[in-house]
């Protein structure tokens, strides 16, 4: 999981280092209800024409038997050149609400047209895909899903051991917070390892190249590292 080189892609479009692109291309997580799998989250980098294209594919569902009782669809395609966002075009069905967002670059900013109209969000902003770095230091984000404006603020809350692929390794941990709560992990190359969250009282987690057998040791959830590290929350900066 190291970083691309001083010569490999991300150097070679002129990206941020902090951008962590994947050596092997791409990105591909398992997410989990509780202990149960929910679903995956796959992210796919190429470069294109001079530019690093992110494609973004989240498949989410809930079964019982034979019956659907929730499903999730999100499907993003990312632009990026010189280190900024050049333009999005997502569609997503929220368990049958369907959502789109189109954003290109223009010289006002980003235009974002989504089914409640089109406007100019006038400074250039990440979008709410995590596998950028720099989305720790960011105080707002264009949603991906709704193409809103999101105001955000992430705390540096420690190192901590993480599984990734087999084998578990230190990650950072950060907690955002404002209109997206939600703990993110980032590797010593500033690769996405991991993202934790809470949402209608369930539990969901990511895992980066499948899921550990020892779920109770590894779960951030499972072994109380959710409650400890509010604990740390208050003070902490990004870092």
């Amino acid at each position: 999981m190291r970083a691309l080189s001083v010569c490999g892609l991300a150097a070679a479009l002129c990206l941020p280092a902090v951008a962590s692109v994947p050596e092997d291309g791409g990105l591909d997580f398992r997410v989990l209800r509780g202990d149960s799998p929910l679903g995956e989250h796959r992210l796919s980098f190429v470069e294109r024409d001079g530019a690093l294209e992110v494609l973004v594919l989240i498949d989410l569902e809930v079964k019982v038997g034979p019956f659907t009782f929730f499903s999730y669809s999100h499907e993003n395609r990312e632009v990026w050149k010189d280190g900024q966002l050049v333009s999005l075009s997502s569609t997503t069905d929220d368990d049958g609400d369907d959502y789109f967002v189109r954003a290109e670059r223009t010289p006002e900013g980003l235009r974002v047209e989504t089914k409640n109209g089109t406007e100019i969000v006038p400074e250039m902003l990440l979008s709410t895909n995590y596998w950028n770095y720099d989305i720790v230091k960011a105080e707002r984000l264009l949603d991906s899903q709704k193409g809103k404006v999101r105001e955000v603020s992430s705390r540096f809350l420690g190192e901590t051991d993480v599984w990734v692929d087999g084998e578990v390794i230190p990650a950072r941990h950060y907690r955002m917070s404002g209109d997206l709560e939600i703990d993110l992990w980032y590797d010593a190359d500033n690769e996405w390892v991991k993202t934790a969250f809470e949402i209608k009282g369930e539990q969901i987690e990511y895992f980066r190249g499948g899921v550990p057998e020892d779920l109770a040791q590894l779960s951030f959830f499972a072994r109380g590292d959710a409650e400890n590290s509010l604990l740390r929350d208050a003070g902490q900066g990004v870092r």
